[in-house]
């Protein structure tokens, strides 16, 4: 390639990515490295996304390990992403023990963890881990929000999904179409329960 620079090769590494083919991804990241072209944290946000779209959990292990040593760990894209990565290869454990290593998660990375949580069918620590996103002072967004509709529709406590729909109400949210259809769903468990 006629000279190339962290762009390029990014955008070339977000190909891969896209694609979800973990090994062609990682073989043009240690290219990458061996040119001895400077990482970003785009560069390790999207090995990361390829890692998690091709589970390739030994790979995004080492590419945590790098983020370290690059002191880019704690970046909020970098840290969200690492977050999704972990859930998308069925390690929710290992997102909630990275994030506890988190020093001050911003609404983002909570809503990250929360959606994990909720995405590997762990709902009631969803609900207690949002519990306590709210307790530490933080305002969840719309993502929180639709992660949690969906956790109380699977814990199936009436008094905890009306909790919910008070959040809704109150942040002015219910009337969302993406939120309000699954909290509809929600509601009708019960009615015909």
């Amino acid at each position: 390639m006629p000279e190339t620079n962290v762009v390029l090769w990014n955008a070339l590494l977000n190909g891969y990515s896209e694609r979800g083919d973990g090994e062609k991804l990682m073989n043009l990241f240690y290219d990458m490295k061996d040119a001895e072209i400077k990482f970003s944290k785009f560069t390790l946000v999207t090995v990361l996304k390829g890692c998690a779209n091709s589970g390739y959990i030994r790979a995004g292990k080492v590419v945590h390990s790098l983020a370290i040593r690059l002191s880019l760990v704690l970046d909020e894209f970098v840290s969200c992403t690492l977050i999704d990565m972990y859930s998308k290869c069925g390690l929710a454990v290992e997102a909630i023990k990275f994030f506890k290593t988190i020093k001050d998660p911003d609404v983002v990375t909570w809503s990250a963890v929360v959606t994990c949580l909720e995405q590997q069918g762990q709902n009631r620590e969803a609900a207690n881990l949002f519990n306590l996103m709210r307790y530490t002072g933080f305002t969840p967004n719309q993502f929180t929000l639709a992660s949690l509709v969906s956790a109380a529709t699977d814990i199936g406590d009436i008094h905890y999904s009306e909790r919910i729909h008070a959040c809704l109400c109150k942040m002015a949210l219910s009337q969302m179409v993406w939120l309000a259809m699954p909290w509809s769903l929600c509601t009708c468990k019960w009615i015909f329960a």
